[in-house]
């Protein structure tokens, strides 16, 4: 499966993910916390959300490289993740997650570790890392190498430093791709315990996702030995590092509420079915309203 989206435009949550936030209309709601401490809601089609421009582009770096296929990452990398996730999405919600098959637990894996990877909270941060470690070892190759003629001109004066950020950005994304292909972390989420939480329908309460839409250990640190994935409004996908899947209703209900409340901590966008509320018991707006990372106003 490809994906034949317009070149730059990367979608870190795939459409067929989002579709299932949807409410009537087709449209997710978006929203954000705004510069002047506001929540900011939106409706927009899976299309025209969900994704920056150029998050996984390859782009040409001058002189110090030829010129990729820009949106080869989101056509030969995440065209199959996601439309084999999107596969696996729709047999959990048919099924219970010990009915999956061994490949669709690899898939399932897959999207799940790209999740972790993709969302561009952290390609930005990395990014910066990249670039900045590249342009002290460009400054010290120039250091160890610069050898200017009689005329006081050096072939390394060509390259600008928008090239060698470029390059580390291309490597960085490069990168990316090997972490999420990892056969480790595969194997390893491969074999987490999965139990699936699903709300009543005639309940009022949620679940929602984001940008950044994998909670690991509930918000404390890696390494993974639980997560949660909504995979709809509906449903809750839990993963236990443990010899057996979470069944325990007392368990099972503090890991969705706390879901609910610490993934605004990790995101700048929301994306729900409807309007975050207060619940009695899970102020889920007012812990958005006091969690979110802030967006600014060009980035909207």
């Amino acid at each position: 499966m490809t994906v034949n989206n317009p070149t730059g435009r990367n979608h870190y949550l795939p459409q067929a993910y989002l579709r299932r936030f949807c409410d009537a209309s087709g449209k997710v709601l978006r929203t954000f916390l705004g510069p002047d401490d506001r929540l900011h809601e939106k409706r927009f089609v899976p299309k025209e959300t969900g994704y920056e421009r150029d998050l996984y582009s390859l782009k040409g770096a001058g002189i110090l490289g030829t010129s990729p296929e820009p949106d080869q990452i989101e056509k030969k990398v995440f065209g199959p993740v996601d439309g084999n996730g999107a596969s696996v999405l729709d047999a959990l919600h048919e099924g219970a997650p010990s009915q999956l098959s061994a490949e669709e637990r690899t898939h399932l894996a897959i999207f799940v570790n790209a999740f972790l990877e993709r969302h561009p909270q952290r390609i930005r941060e990395r990014d910066k890392l990249a670039e900045q470690m590249a342009r002290e070892r460009f400054e010290e190759l120039k250091k160890a190498l610069r050898r200017p003629n009689r005329d006081g001109f050096d072939i390394l004066d060509l390259i600008r430093d928008e090239h060698v950020e470029q390059l580390a950005r291309n490597f960085h994304r490069e990168y990316m791709v090997q972490e999420i292909q990892n056969p480790a972390s595969i194997d390893y989420l491969s074999g987490i315990k999965l139990s699936k939480f699903t709300l009543d329908e005639d309940k009022p309460f949620r679940f929602f996702t984001s940008d950044n839409p994998v909670l690991v250990n509930a918000g404390q640190p890696w390494p993974v030995q639980f997560f949660t994935l909504a995979l709809s409004p509906c449903v809750l996908l839990i993963g236990v590092n443990d010899e057996e899947p979470v069944t325990e209703p007392q368990m099972i209900f503090g890991l969705a509420l706390a879901h609910c409340l610490q993934l605004p901590r990790q995101t700048e966008y929301i994306f729900s079915q409807g309007p975050l509320v207060d619940y009695e018991g899970a102020a889920i707006r007012s812990s958005a309203q006091s969690a979110l990372i802030k967006v600014n106003w060009r980035k909207m």
